[in-house]
């Protein structure tokens, strides 16, 4: 039997250069606007996002498969 790899990107930590990006989620508030913020702290598939859109919006733990880094 083959050696089969699996790959769970749920378990894997994002990389540190990470912090201090900007993240863009791709969830939209009510009004049309896309969420974004700075990345503050990283953990296994999520990101802690410090939000900074239009309307005041706590911090909060992100999955990574909901948003990317937002390119400069």
């Amino acid at each position: 039997m083959r050696h089969i790899h699996i790959h769970d990107r749920y378990a894997e930590t994002p990389p540190e250069s990470w912090l201090g990006r900007r993240w863009q989620s791709t969830r939209r508030l009510a009004c049309g606007c896309q969420l974004t913020g700075i990345i503050t702290a990283l953990k296994p598939g999520a990101v802690r996002v410090q939000w900074s859109q239009c309307l005041h919006w706590p911090d909060s733990w992100e999955p990574t498969d909901r948003g990317v880094p937002a390119r400069a």
